[in-house]
């Protein structure tokens, strides 16, 4: 499982230092305009000479950032309820799409991580596993992050969310190990992987934790020389 982890350095410490300075307190896409006619005035205030008139649209613009936001965890709050791995699977096992609300919360995930929405990380975690490709995609091919809505939009998000998804891989072991070290590949890299283990390991005091962080530390490899 272990192998599939692409062992390349994809991101240096100046790009890992990017991504946690560039959390985004509303939606934008470089060199696009908003469509939205209530965006585009806050947006347009920004230049006002007046100093409460650029305070209120920045204001305004946070608002329905963090509103888009809530609204979305509130899909997947909603629709992943009870064993739904267990119906997913069950309904590919009978030649059956997943539910719609399954899709819906993947795609609700899927805005959170294109938003870098930092606040969603714990109920991201909450739904690590969550996948609507399983007994599909599978067989033809090993997952990746991509099959995983929940784990990609972490991955997206970056460095707010490394501490979190590592603490929650500490409690549940080897069942989440192959995505945890896809994701921290994904973000960080193999080399700044192995020192972030390293120095976790160091710092563990339960013996059960440390193993376990131990055996996803092995999954980067050996040191380059």
């Amino acid at each position: 499982m272990c192998k599939r982890l692409v062992l390349v350095l994809s991101v240096g410490v100046l790009g890992v230092l990017a991504i946690a300075s560039t959390q985004p307190t509303a939606k934008t896409v470089d060199g696009v305009e908003s469509n939205d006619p209530e965006i585009r005035k806050s947006i347009d205030r920004l230049e006002s000479d007046d100093p409460e008139t650029r305070k209120a649209a920045e204001s305004k613009l946070i608002e329905d950032y963090t509103q888009t936001v809530i609204a979305l965890e509130g899909v997947i709050q909603k629709d992943l309820q009870g064993d739904y791995a267990t119906e997913i699977k069950s309904n590919w096992a009978n030649g059956k799409p997943p539910d719609p609300k399954y899709l819906a919360a993947a795609s609700a995930m899927n805005i959170l991580g294109e938003l870098r929405a930092a606040r969603s990380v714990p109920l991201l975690v909450a739904h690590f596993e969550f996948s609507i490709t399983q007994g599909q995609t599978w067989r033809s091919r090993l997952p990746g992050l991509v099959d995983y809505p929940a784990a990609n939009a972490l991955a997206k998000i970056g460095l707010p969310a490394v501490s979190s998804v590592v603490e929650e891989y500490k409690k549940h072991g080897k069942s989440r190990r192959f995505l945890t070290g896809l994701l921290l590949e994904k973000v960080l890299g193999e080399e700044l992987s192995r020192a972030y283990f390293q120095a976790a390991i160091s710092r563990e005091s339960d013996l059960v934790k440390k193993q376990r962080l131990e055996a996803l530390l092995e999954c980067f490899g050996k040191p380059r020389n």
